[in-house]
């Protein structure tokens, strides 16, 4: 769902396990801005932790753009829960989605 901010969260839950090594891409080109193209892609990762703040997991690889959709290697992660925020600009501006994960045993 996109909000009004250019920001938004893919509906549904990505499940992994900690053996899991996976590109994850997310077409970004509802969140384009007319006649552009998305640049400078940003990955973070993270942590859900149940009654504090969210801590950032390490991602060992770095996002890249082919067309409009930006990926992001997904390897190396412990169970939890997880949120990974892909962002990237266009004209000028940063545009990002959130994608729920959950590494399962």
């Amino acid at each position: 769902m996109i909000q009004n901010d250019a920001t938004g969260t893919l509906e549904g839950i990505v499940y992994l396990t900690p053996e899991s090594d996976e590109t994850h891409a997310v077409d970004m080109t509802g969140l384009l801005v007319s006649a552009s193209a998305p640049t400078v892609p940003l990955a973070v990762l993270y942590r859900v932790v149940d009654g504090g703040a969210d801590t950032v997991a390490t991602l060992t690889d770095t996002p890249a753009i082919a067309a409009n959709t930006v990926t992001q290697r997904l390897r190396n992660l412990t169970a939890g829960e997880y949120r990974l925020r892909l962002s990237f600009l266009t004209s000028g501006n940063r545009r990002a989605v959130t994608v729920p994960l959950v590494v399962v045993e």
